[in-house]
């Protein structure tokens, strides 16, 4: 069975993940691809993804390069761990401690690994899905509109006020506190991956379209 092994910043980030791909998960081990989805190592959880994360990815597939290992960490907030702030910029320190490793270890293939080890980010945060979800964050806060619009496409958010901040906000003007490990998951219940993917085209939807096709 091949192993697809993601990593990402926080707890809530993987039960989220796990609660919108759970039908996919099912399905692709029904085939004999094994997807779990795992909290960054110990550590700021940021700087785990950025420079732990490429390291256990080095060393799992240097052992089987048959795996897959994706690491998804936030963008936000930007140049820590090292110096980026796009997305671009970010995959490439990412790919750098990643390749540096495996020259450590002195693979010879290391372009064939290096196609094995994905990354992708959450612009900014995860928070990103439910702003791209806002007939849902509506009803969860029991609203009937928001006052207050933000940047759209909803990944065109800024390093200063990412989507966390906002939806923050949002339940705080409807007199409740956002907690992530409780509210993420109960505003994107029985909401389709393919539906934020539509809304968060840059970052979100390339991610989608992976899983959907390992």
């Amino acid at each position: 069975m091949k192993k697809v092994i993601i990593y990402v910043e926080g707890i809530f980030d993987k039960l989220v993940l796990e609660m919108l791909f759970n039908d996919l998960i099912t399905h692709k081990t029904s085939v004999g691809v094994f997807i779990s989805i795992h909290e960054a190592p110990k550590g700021d959880k940021k700087k785990s993804v950025l420079l732990k994360v490429p390291i256990k990815a080095a060393d799992i597939l240097a052992q089987n390069s048959h795996d897959v290992v994706v690491a998804i960490p936030d963008l936000y907030p930007l140049n820590k761990g090292f110096p980026h702030t796009s997305f671009s910029e970010l995959e490439s320190g990412i790919r750098k401690a990643f390749i540096k490793r495996l020259e450590t270890k002195n693979v010879k293939n290391i372009n064939t690994l290096n196609n094995r080890f994905k990354v992708f980010c959450f612009k900014y945060d995860m928070e990103v899905l439910l702003l791209a979800a806002e007939n849902e964050l509506i009803n969860y806060l029991k609203a009937s509109r928001f006052r207050k619009t933000w940047t759209k496409p909803v990944e065109d958010q800024n390093g200063n006020e990412p989507p966390k901040r906002i939806v923050e906000k949002l339940f705080l003007e409807h007199q409740q506190t956002y907690n992530d490990r409780i509210d993420a998951t109960g505003v994107l219940d029985g909401v389709q991956p393919e539906l934020l993917a539509s809304e968060c085209l840059e970052c979100f939807d390339p991610f989608v379209k992976f899983l959907k096709s390992i």
